[in-house]
Protein backbone atom coordinates (compact mmCIF):
# COMPACT_ATOMS: atom_id res chain seq x y z
CA UNK A 1 0.00 0.00 0.00
CA UNK A 2 3.01 2.68 0.80
CA UNK A 3 4.23 1.76 -2.63
CA UNK A 4 1.22 2.64 -4.59
CA UNK A 5 0.61 5.68 -2.04
CA UNK A 6 4.88 6.45 -3.20
CA UNK A 7 4.18 6.21 -6.87
CA UNK A 8 1.08 8.69 -6.45
CA UNK A 9 2.74 11.14 -5.37
CA UNK A 10 5.83 11.06 -7.60
CA UNK A 11 3.34 11.51 -10.68
CA UNK A 12 1.44 14.43 -8.98
CA UNK A 13 4.76 16.15 -8.12
CA UNK A 14 5.62 15.58 -11.89
CA UNK A 15 1.90 17.28 -12.69
CA UNK A 16 2.52 20.07 -10.91
CA UNK A 17 6.14 20.05 -12.03
CA UNK A 18 4.96 20.09 -15.95
CA UNK A 19 2.45 23.09 -15.07
CA UNK A 20 5.12 25.01 -13.30
CA UNK A 21 6.93 24.91 -16.57
CA UNK A 22 7.18 28.13 -18.85
CA UNK A 23 4.14 29.23 -16.88
CA UNK A 24 5.02 32.18 -18.38
CA UNK A 25 4.10 31.30 -21.69
CA UNK A 26 1.23 28.96 -20.87
CA UNK A 27 -0.16 32.60 -19.18
CA UNK A 28 0.55 34.36 -22.15
CA UNK A 29 -1.18 31.59 -24.56
CA UNK A 30 -4.26 32.01 -22.48
CA UNK A 31 -4.64 35.55 -23.04
CA UNK A 32 -4.13 35.49 -26.62
CA UNK A 33 -6.83 33.17 -26.83
CA UNK A 34 -8.92 34.98 -24.63
CA UNK A 35 -8.33 37.62 -27.17
CA UNK A 36 -8.41 36.15 -30.53
CA UNK A 37 -12.24 34.68 -29.00
CA UNK A 38 -13.26 38.45 -27.47
CA UNK A 39 -12.68 40.02 -31.13
CA UNK A 40 -14.06 37.01 -33.15
CA UNK A 41 -17.23 37.06 -31.60
CA UNK A 42 -17.82 40.41 -29.24
CA UNK A 43 -15.75 42.89 -31.35
CA UNK A 44 -16.63 41.76 -34.94
CA UNK A 45 -19.40 43.61 -37.01
CA UNK A 46 -21.79 41.56 -37.81
CA UNK A 47 -22.87 41.38 -41.50
CA UNK A 48 -25.77 39.49 -43.86
CA UNK A 49 -25.83 37.09 -46.26
CA UNK A 50 -28.93 35.78 -48.21
CA UNK A 51 -28.75 31.81 -48.57
CA UNK A 52 -31.20 29.72 -50.92
CA UNK A 53 -32.88 26.93 -48.84
CA UNK A 54 -35.77 24.45 -50.18
CA UNK A 55 -38.96 24.11 -48.35
CA UNK A 56 -39.61 21.00 -46.75
CA UNK A 57 -43.32 20.46 -45.19
CA UNK A 58 -43.14 18.84 -41.94
CA UNK A 59 -46.03 16.83 -39.74
CA UNK A 60 -48.45 16.70 -42.52
CA UNK A 61 -51.63 15.17 -41.24
CA UNK A 62 -51.59 11.34 -41.44
CA UNK A 63 -54.78 11.42 -44.20
CA UNK A 64 -53.35 14.24 -46.20
CA UNK A 65 -50.36 14.78 -48.71
CA UNK A 66 -49.09 17.97 -49.77
CA UNK A 67 -49.32 17.80 -53.97
CA UNK A 68 -47.52 20.95 -55.00
CA UNK A 69 -44.69 21.51 -53.09
CA UNK A 70 -43.35 24.81 -53.88
CA UNK A 71 -39.82 24.54 -55.92
CA UNK A 72 -38.30 27.83 -56.01
CA UNK A 73 -36.49 27.65 -52.33
CA UNK A 74 -36.80 30.57 -49.82
CA UNK A 75 -34.25 33.24 -49.57
CA UNK A 76 -32.92 33.74 -46.10
CA UNK A 77 -31.20 36.42 -44.92
CA UNK A 78 -28.69 35.66 -41.89
CA UNK A 79 -26.97 38.41 -39.44
CA UNK A 80 -23.78 37.66 -37.51
CA UNK A 81 -20.30 37.57 -37.64
CA UNK A 82 -18.95 37.73 -41.16
CA UNK A 83 -16.51 34.74 -40.05
CA UNK A 84 -19.57 32.76 -39.02
CA UNK A 85 -21.57 33.79 -42.11
CA UNK A 86 -18.62 32.25 -44.13
CA UNK A 87 -18.77 29.14 -42.87
CA UNK A 88 -22.53 28.24 -43.33
CA UNK A 89 -23.29 25.62 -45.57
CA UNK A 90 -25.81 26.61 -48.40
CA UNK A 91 -25.91 23.63 -49.95
CA UNK A 92 -27.30 21.75 -46.58
CA UNK A 93 -29.85 24.46 -45.68
CA UNK A 94 -33.49 23.38 -45.65
CA UNK A 95 -36.42 25.45 -44.38
CA UNK A 96 -38.76 23.62 -42.58
CA UNK A 97 -42.19 23.95 -42.12
CA UNK A 98 -44.61 22.42 -40.12
CA UNK A 99 -48.04 22.08 -41.48
CA UNK A 100 -49.91 20.56 -38.73
CA UNK A 101 -52.97 22.73 -39.86
CA UNK A 102 -52.64 21.76 -43.33
CA UNK A 103 -56.94 20.92 -44.63
CA UNK A 104 -57.75 19.80 -48.19
CA UNK A 105 -57.45 22.59 -50.69
CA UNK A 106 -55.22 25.26 -50.90
CA UNK A 107 -53.34 26.72 -48.10
CA UNK A 108 -51.52 29.69 -47.38
CA UNK A 109 -49.18 29.61 -44.87
CA UNK A 110 -46.72 32.13 -43.43
CA UNK A 111 -42.69 31.04 -43.03
CA UNK A 112 -42.11 32.82 -39.97
CA UNK A 113 -43.10 29.30 -38.52
CA UNK A 114 -40.62 27.66 -39.76
CA UNK A 115 -36.64 26.98 -39.02
CA UNK A 116 -33.42 26.32 -40.89
CA UNK A 117 -32.05 22.66 -40.45
CA UNK A 118 -28.97 22.09 -39.55
CA UNK A 119 -29.03 24.48 -36.77
CA UNK A 120 -27.27 27.54 -37.13
CA UNK A 121 -24.33 28.54 -34.80
CA UNK A 122 -25.88 30.11 -31.91
CA UNK A 123 -24.77 33.77 -32.92
CA UNK A 124 -26.53 33.80 -36.40
CA UNK A 125 -29.74 34.67 -36.66
CA UNK A 126 -32.55 34.82 -39.36
CA UNK A 127 -33.57 38.04 -40.12
CA UNK A 128 -35.82 38.01 -43.32
CA UNK A 129 -37.54 35.76 -45.39
CA UNK A 130 -38.51 36.04 -49.28
CA UNK A 131 -41.42 35.32 -49.89
CA UNK A 132 -43.00 35.56 -46.31
CA UNK A 133 -46.06 33.49 -47.15
CA UNK A 134 -46.45 30.50 -49.30
CA UNK A 135 -49.32 28.38 -50.95
CA UNK A 136 -49.48 24.55 -50.68
CA UNK A 137 -51.98 22.03 -51.96
CA UNK A 138 -52.81 19.63 -49.97
CA UNK A 139 -55.36 16.28 -51.21
CA UNK A 140 -56.51 13.30 -49.38
CA UNK A 141 -54.01 10.45 -49.10
CA UNK A 142 -54.86 7.11 -50.42
CA UNK A 143 -53.35 4.15 -50.56
CA UNK A 144 -54.55 0.38 -52.35
CA UNK A 145 -52.68 -2.67 -52.95
CA UNK A 146 -52.48 -3.19 -56.82
CA UNK A 147 -50.85 -5.92 -58.97
CA UNK A 148 -47.37 -5.69 -60.21
CA UNK A 149 -47.01 -6.53 -64.26
CA UNK A 150 -43.43 -6.85 -65.69
CA UNK A 151 -42.31 -4.89 -68.68
CA UNK A 152 -39.76 -6.63 -71.28
CA UNK A 153 -38.13 -4.78 -73.68
CA UNK A 154 -35.90 -6.28 -76.31
CA UNK A 155 -35.61 -9.68 -78.11
CA UNK A 156 -33.78 -12.60 -76.90
CA UNK A 157 -30.89 -14.13 -78.66
CA UNK A 158 -31.61 -15.12 -81.89
CA UNK A 159 -33.35 -19.09 -81.64
CA UNK A 160 -34.95 -18.44 -78.21
CA UNK A 161 -38.50 -16.54 -76.91
CA UNK A 162 -40.18 -15.30 -73.86
CA UNK A 163 -41.99 -18.85 -72.04
CA UNK A 164 -43.30 -17.08 -68.93
CA UNK A 165 -42.27 -14.01 -67.21
CA UNK A 166 -42.53 -14.14 -62.59
CA UNK A 167 -42.63 -11.05 -60.10
CA UNK A 168 -42.47 -11.47 -56.62
CA UNK A 169 -43.99 -9.69 -54.78
CA UNK A 170 -47.02 -9.31 -57.25
CA UNK A 171 -48.77 -7.32 -54.97
CA UNK A 172 -47.63 -3.90 -53.63
CA UNK A 173 -48.80 -0.85 -51.68
CA UNK A 174 -49.25 2.20 -53.36
CA UNK A 175 -49.73 5.37 -51.41
CA UNK A 176 -50.23 9.21 -52.90
CA UNK A 177 -52.91 11.44 -54.24
CA UNK A 178 -56.22 10.40 -54.27
CA UNK A 179 -56.57 11.55 -57.80
CA UNK A 180 -53.55 9.89 -58.68
CA UNK A 181 -53.75 6.24 -57.03
CA UNK A 182 -57.85 6.31 -57.68
CA UNK A 183 -57.18 5.94 -61.15
CA UNK A 184 -54.32 3.03 -61.25
CA UNK A 185 -55.45 -0.83 -62.34
CA UNK A 186 -51.75 -1.70 -62.03
CA UNK A 187 -48.50 -0.43 -61.74
CA UNK A 188 -45.49 -1.92 -64.22
CA UNK A 189 -41.65 -2.72 -63.27
CA UNK A 190 -39.51 -0.68 -65.21
CA UNK A 191 -38.25 -2.68 -68.75
CA UNK A 192 -36.39 -5.56 -68.08
CA UNK A 193 -33.88 -5.73 -71.09
CA UNK A 194 -33.64 -9.29 -72.77
CA UNK A 195 -31.23 -8.37 -75.37
CA UNK A 196 -29.00 -11.41 -75.80
CA UNK A 197 -30.41 -13.47 -73.32
CA UNK A 198 -30.50 -17.42 -73.97
CA UNK A 199 -30.95 -18.40 -70.38
CA UNK A 200 -33.06 -17.44 -67.56
CA UNK A 201 -33.12 -14.14 -66.55
CA UNK A 202 -33.63 -12.93 -62.79
CA UNK A 203 -33.39 -9.06 -62.24
CA UNK A 204 -33.95 -7.00 -58.80
CA UNK A 205 -35.87 -3.99 -60.67
CA UNK A 206 -37.49 -0.99 -59.62
CA UNK A 207 -41.24 0.22 -60.48
CA UNK A 208 -42.03 2.82 -63.14
CA UNK A 209 -43.40 6.12 -61.98
CA UNK A 210 -47.00 6.80 -61.94
CA UNK A 211 -46.87 10.38 -60.75
CA UNK A 212 -45.46 12.53 -58.18
CA UNK A 213 -45.83 12.46 -54.75
CA UNK A 214 -46.94 8.55 -54.97
CA UNK A 215 -44.95 5.71 -53.18
CA UNK A 216 -44.97 1.84 -53.25
CA UNK A 217 -44.16 -0.57 -50.59
CA UNK A 218 -41.71 -2.32 -50.78
CA UNK A 219 -40.17 -0.22 -54.74
CA UNK A 220 -38.28 -2.86 -55.73
CA UNK A 221 -39.72 -6.07 -56.81
CA UNK A 222 -37.58 -9.24 -58.23
CA UNK A 223 -38.54 -10.48 -62.05
CA UNK A 224 -37.73 -14.32 -63.07
CA UNK A 225 -38.21 -14.39 -67.55
CA UNK A 226 -38.31 -18.19 -68.45
CA UNK A 227 -36.99 -18.71 -71.85
CA UNK A 228 -37.64 -21.39 -74.16
CA UNK A 229 -35.78 -21.88 -77.30
CA UNK A 230 -37.60 -21.95 -80.55
CA UNK A 231 -38.34 -25.30 -82.37
CA UNK A 232 -38.96 -25.06 -86.37
CA UNK A 233 -39.06 -27.62 -89.30
CA UNK A 234 -36.99 -27.14 -91.91
CA UNK A 235 -37.66 -29.28 -95.31
CA UNK A 236 -34.84 -30.22 -97.66
CA UNK A 237 -35.16 -32.22 -100.88
CA UNK A 238 -33.34 -33.88 -103.32
CA UNK A 239 -30.95 -34.96 -101.21
CA UNK A 240 -28.44 -37.92 -102.50
CA UNK A 241 -28.58 -41.41 -101.18
CA UNK A 242 -25.65 -43.03 -100.87
CA UNK A 243 -25.27 -47.29 -101.22
CA UNK A 244 -23.11 -48.74 -98.89
CA UNK A 245 -21.68 -52.37 -99.71
CA UNK A 246 -22.71 -52.55 -103.19
CA UNK A 247 -21.23 -49.92 -105.49
CA UNK A 248 -22.84 -51.50 -108.60
CA UNK A 249 -26.29 -51.71 -107.33
CA UNK A 250 -28.91 -49.10 -108.69
CA UNK A 251 -31.78 -47.20 -105.99
CA UNK A 252 -34.77 -46.05 -107.35
CA UNK A 253 -35.51 -43.09 -106.72
CA UNK A 254 -31.64 -42.17 -105.95
CA UNK A 255 -32.65 -39.01 -103.68
CA UNK A 256 -35.16 -38.25 -101.08
CA UNK A 257 -36.75 -35.00 -99.11
CA UNK A 258 -36.92 -35.26 -95.59
CA UNK A 259 -37.91 -33.01 -93.18
CA UNK A 260 -35.86 -32.64 -90.18
CA UNK A 261 -37.45 -30.43 -86.67
CA UNK A 262 -35.04 -29.18 -84.14
CA UNK A 263 -34.42 -25.43 -82.50
CA UNK A 264 -33.89 -22.89 -85.10
CA UNK A 265 -30.23 -22.08 -83.59
CA UNK A 266 -29.12 -24.93 -85.39
CA UNK A 267 -31.49 -25.39 -88.40
CA UNK A 268 -31.29 -21.90 -89.59
CA UNK A 269 -28.18 -22.42 -91.58
CA UNK A 270 -27.88 -26.15 -91.35
CA UNK A 271 -27.19 -27.99 -94.76
CA UNK A 272 -27.59 -31.89 -94.94
CA UNK A 273 -23.94 -33.30 -95.23
CA UNK A 274 -23.61 -35.08 -98.57
CA UNK A 275 -22.98 -38.54 -96.69
CA UNK A 276 -25.39 -38.39 -94.46
CA UNK A 277 -28.66 -40.36 -96.44
CA UNK A 278 -27.37 -43.66 -96.95
CA UNK A 279 -28.34 -47.15 -97.69
CA UNK A 280 -26.93 -50.38 -95.92
CA UNK A 281 -26.34 -53.23 -99.01
CA UNK A 282 -24.27 -55.29 -97.24
CA UNK A 283 -25.25 -58.59 -96.50
CA UNK A 284 -27.80 -57.94 -99.20
CA UNK A 285 -28.56 -60.90 -101.88
CA UNK A 286 -28.56 -60.10 -105.60
CA UNK A 287 -32.09 -58.86 -106.89
CA UNK A 288 -34.93 -56.12 -106.39
CA UNK A 289 -35.24 -55.26 -102.46
CA UNK A 290 -37.42 -52.78 -100.75
CA UNK A 291 -34.99 -50.49 -98.33
CA UNK A 292 -35.32 -47.57 -96.11
CA UNK A 293 -32.93 -44.99 -96.15
CA UNK A 294 -30.79 -44.07 -93.11
CA UNK A 295 -30.39 -40.14 -92.50
CA UNK A 296 -27.58 -39.12 -89.95
CA UNK A 297 -28.29 -35.58 -88.26
CA UNK A 298 -26.14 -33.94 -85.46
CA UNK A 299 -28.05 -34.56 -81.68
CA UNK A 300 -31.24 -32.50 -81.08
CA UNK A 301 -31.71 -32.73 -84.41
CA UNK A 302 -34.63 -35.38 -85.35
CA UNK A 303 -36.13 -36.45 -88.89
CA UNK A 304 -39.50 -36.05 -89.28
CA UNK A 305 -40.41 -37.55 -92.14
CA UNK A 306 -39.12 -39.27 -95.20
CA UNK A 307 -40.27 -39.27 -98.56
CA UNK A 308 -40.27 -41.80 -99.96
CA UNK A 309 -40.22 -44.12 -96.49
CA UNK A 310 -39.16 -46.76 -99.15
CA UNK A 311 -36.99 -47.24 -102.08
CA UNK A 312 -36.24 -50.08 -104.72
CA UNK A 313 -32.81 -51.25 -104.87
CA UNK A 314 -31.15 -54.10 -107.36
CA UNK A 315 -28.35 -55.48 -106.35
CA UNK A 316 -26.57 -57.35 -109.85
CA UNK A 317 -25.72 -60.61 -109.67
CA UNK A 318 -22.05 -60.50 -109.25
CA UNK A 319 -19.41 -61.39 -111.90
CA UNK A 320 -18.39 -64.88 -112.90
CA UNK A 321 -21.12 -66.30 -110.80
CA UNK A 322 -23.14 -69.24 -112.73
Amino acid sequence: MSRFTSRARARAGMVRAQLHRNRGLKIFSLVLACLVWWSTNVLERDAERVVDAPVVPRHVPADLTVVDAPSTPVAVTLRGPRTLLEGVEEARLKFILPVRGLVVGTNRVDLQEGHVEPDLPRRLRVVRLQPGRIELRAEPLHSRRLPVRVELAGAPAFGYSVRESEVAPGVVEVSGPASVVDQLRAVQTVPIDLRSANTTVTRVAGLEWVGDYVQFEPDRVTVTVRLDEVIVSREFRKVPVHVLGAPNATLTPPTLAITLRGPQRLLSDFEVPADAAVVDARGLTSGSHQVEVTVAVPKGIEVVTRTPEVHRLVVPEEKGTP
